[in-house]
């Protein structure tokens, strides 16, 4: 098994004394460094993960291929471009919006378990791009959450060709807007 610790650069206008966020890649049967390209390519079973700290309860964003390309920018203070072969999966979280309402209203019972977990799944491939900050799935795309609270569970589930994921432009701002944004 082969990991390699990726550090992102900061954002203009990002805390300066935060460290690097590390990204963790390991790959199964290998990882190949191309000077001449600037690529890295994971091969076999690769798992990438990092902290997502935008959360009450930080959890693990975790993304899974077949291979990960890596395309690191000649700037290393940018974000640098991932292909992930198909098919591919994303997991991130998402604050419970019924547990921010619990408590401003006394009648609102708060639902247990945390962030809620959002994967999406595609058949083809999987696009990061670090300039746009977003991932496009693409082929048999599937994104499914799951909630359950003390009266059930409840399912949801987009099914599409192509599903893009905005991500949040500062990951450690608890204030922002939603933590990704899903067409």
């Amino acid at each position: 098994e082969s990991r390699l610790t990726l550090y992102s650069g900061h954002k203009a206008g990002a805390d300066s004394n935060e460290p690097p966020t590390p990204t963790k890649i390991t790959a199964r049967n290998g990882v190949n460094f191309f000077q001449a390209t600037n690529q890295v390519v994971f091969k076999g079973d690769c798992l990438g993960s990092m902290l997502q700290k935008d959360l009450t309860e930080p959890r693990d964003v975790t993304f899974r291929s077949p291979e990960i390309t890596v395309n690191l920018p000649e700037d290393k203070s940018e974000r640098p471009d991932v292909l992930a072969a198909g098919p591919a999966e994303l997991t991130f979280y998402v604050q419970d919006a019924n547990e921010a309402s619990a408590g401003s209203d006394p009648n609102v019972v708060e639902a247990p378990g945390g962030p809620i977990p959002v994967t999406v799944t595609a058949q083809k491939q999987a696009l990061f791009s670090g300039v746009e900050n977003q991932i496009i799935f693409e082929d048999d795309c599937r994104c499914t959450t799951t909630r359950e609270d003390p009266n059930g569970v409840t399912r949801y589930m987009l099914l599409s060709e192509l599903i893009t994921v905005d991500l949040p432009e500062d990951t450690n701002d608890r204030s922002s807007e939603p933590t990704a944004g899903i067409e």
